[in-house]
């Protein structure tokens, strides 16, 4: 499985730089515009960053025993009413168009949970059609492809516009997903150590201050950057930055939900899976987009500053070290799967963090509550 790239790829998306127009004079990109029109980097050299490795609160303990519990969840089968909106249905269906089987639109061992609208949502509300059936059922229910109907995978989709489909389905299971009481006899099942609620809370606790210990470099490059950005003023954002992190978020928010089907639209996406309305999601990338353009501004112009940059020898030679890093075959297969401006400005951030964080005051935030 391919890991992350390093650590500005941590902290926000990167997208690729557009030299278009900006407001005040022709954007040329982050290396050759005036930043200093765009963002104010207040303190970045001497800062005081806090880590916290020692204090851990109750809610990320039981935001951690929440994810516990969520894991070991269990299916409990239905047999005594028929199936409900908000249960979740095994089964096996077969597509038919113009009365013939169509493999595109059949499958095996589907698990669905209804309401959610995720059962080739273009073509209707079929997922209703499993309201008041029982294991063993065998029934149908009847769809029509929309104007503009897209899928990946088939080819002329164009062709099925305005035809309907008939879906045979055998429903081979109703069940609920239950989420296990948190009790002595769950953390006696989870645990090799603890054996009461107490003890497990415990045992997560100092697991949570373990793992804070082994990635205390990562804390550091994060509290460092998060103090820079603290410090962060824009002035403007340039449009095209702007609407090319916007495209690049709404794509990826597409890609997902394509992966859980690919018939699935952004619209039913957001509305089933994220439980927000198309205006929400709108705000919300609008921020996320704004956030990644405000810390590449912030990148580049401490580099600008610093006049910090990665030549073509460090780029080749670092290359080489991330290829070897991070599983690839050679440095080309790394290069392609990233590309070379994603790499370059990783390398970039390496040596900007690097500065914050050798004149930083690193403080240990048990330290300051016993100071206080």
């Amino acid at each position: 499985m391919k890991k992350q790239l390093a650590a500005f790829l941590c902290i926000a998306l990167i997208f690729a730089s557009f030299a278009t127009s900006c407001a005040k004079e022709a954007w040329k990109g982050y290396e050759k515009s005036d930043l200093s029109k765009y963002v104010k980097v207040g303190q970045y050299k001497g800062l005081d960053v806090v880590l916290n490795t020692e204090l851990v609160t109750d809610d990320e303990i039981d935001y951690r025993i929440e994810q516990e519990l969520v894991a070991a969840r269990y299916e409990e089968e239905i047999t005594d009413r028929p199936a409900g909106a908000g249960d979740h249905v095994l089964f096996d269906y077969v597509g038919k168009i113009d009365g013939e089987p169509d493999p595109n639109f059949s499958g095996e061992d589907i698990v669905v949970q209804i309401g959610t609208n995720v059962f080739h949502p273009q073509l209707g509300d079929i997922e209703s059609a499993f309201i008041g059936h029982n294991k063993g059922d065998v029934f149908t229910a009847s769809g029509t492809f929309p104007e503009n109907y897209t899928r990946a995978g088939i080819e002329n989709p164009e062709s099925l516009v305005g035809k309907s489909i008939t879906f045979e389905i055998t429903l081979k299971k109703v069940f609920d997903l239950v989420i296990p009481e948190l009790n002595d006899e769950f953390v006696k099942n989870v645990s090799t150590v603890s054996t009461t609620v107490e003890e497990y809370r415990n045992e997560i606790k100092n697991k949570i201050i373990e793992e804070r210990k082994a990635n205390i470099d990562q804390q550091k490059m994060y509290g460092a950057w998060a103090a820079v950005m603290n410090t962060v003023e824009v002035i403007e954002y340039p449009a095209p930055e702007l609407e090319a992190a916007k495209k690049s978020i709404e794509d990826n928010y597409l890609s997902m939900a394509h992966s859980l089907d690919p018939d699935l639209t952004l619209e039913a996406y957001t509305a089933g899976f994220l439980n927000m309305s198309m205006d929400e999601l709108a705000a919300q990338i609008e921020k996320y987009a704004q956030n990644t353009v405000t810390e590449r501004l912030a990148l580049y112009y401490i580099a600008q500053q610093e006049n910090l940059s990665v030549t073509d020898e460090e780029y080749k030679n670092t290359l080489a070290e991330y290829a070897e890093k991070y599983g690839f075959e050679s440095p080309e297969e790394f290069e392609k799967f990233y590309g070379a401006e994603l790499i370059r400005e990783s390398m970039l951030f390496d040596k900007v963090i690097k500065l914050v964080i050798d004149s930083a005051n690193f403080i240990e935030a048990a330290m300051l509550e016993e100071i206080n």
